[in-house]
């Protein structure tokens, strides 16, 4: 015999009760897939910030006092200087992390600008024209860990502020005109495993805090008149 059920055996507080159960689920269920949807944002690499403006105008200078015979620059318009030729940004936060200007018969000096862009991990200028001394303000790059300027006509000394870049780990400067001795506080750089100085007009002792660089791996001096310090015989050798 069929079971019938009138509508009064289920009282509305308990459907309503019910219908708020099912809606708390419903709300945990869809922030769960909002922070997976999120998340795979992130991991693809998808998610893009823009250019710091302090940065692009620290860029900007730096173009500034560049010559530029191959139109390497012209990209250097607008807004987002994270879309520039030879600009790297980290995508999630705009900072500049890679200044990559190798082989483009770039002429001019570094600007004191290129400070400004304290997150920069690799500037790479190899093989160009570029002249001048070393800013002082290259001491700012705390989180570079690549620099390559050789085969350039940078002049002058090396600043004592190179000592601040406590990451790098490459430091080419081979095939300029860098004269003077050889700042005490190269030492500093306790991260550094390639130091290339070769063929420049550098002079006097080579540093003895040269002998704090344990993860040193590459060391090239010549082409210069630098003098390595030997220790005195002790009495009786």
């Amino acid at each position: 015999m069929p079971c019938h059920i009138s509508a009064t055996s289920f009282p509305i507080a308990f459907l309503v009760n019910f219908l708020l159960f099912l809606t708390q689920y419903y709300c945990v269920f869809l922030e769960a897939t909002t922070i997976l949807a999120n998340s795979s944002t992130l991991v693809d690499g998808s998610f893009n910030a823009t250019c710091i403006e302090e940065e692009r105008n620290a860029l900007l200078e730096f173009k500034h006092g560049l010559g530029d015979p191959l139109s390497v620059l012209d990209s250097w318009v607008g807004k987002d200087c994270c879309k520039w030729d030879g600009i790297v940004c980290n995508n999630r936060t705009g900072n500049v992390i890679k200044l990559l200007l190798s082989d483009k018969q770039i002429s001019g000096t570094i600007s004191v600008s290129i400070g400004s862009l304290s997150h920069l991990e690799t500037f790479d200028l190899y093989n160009n024209s570029i002249s001048g001394p070393f800013p002082t303000s290259i001491g700012n790059l705390s989180h570079l860990q690549t620099l390559y300027l050789s085969f350039n006509s940078i002049s002058g000394q090396i600043p004592m502020s190179i000592g601040s870049l406590s990451h790098l780990e490459t430091l080419d400067l081979s095939w300029n005109s860098i004269s003077g001795p050889l700042p005490t506080s190269i030492g500093n750089l306790s991260h550094l495993q390639t130091l290339d100085l070769s063929n420049n007009s550098i002079s006097g002792p080579l540093p003895t805090s040269i002998g704090n660089l344990s993860h040193l791996q590459t060391l090239v001096l010549s082409g210069n008149s630098i003098s390595v310090k030997r220790n005195a015989s002790s009495p009786g050798q």
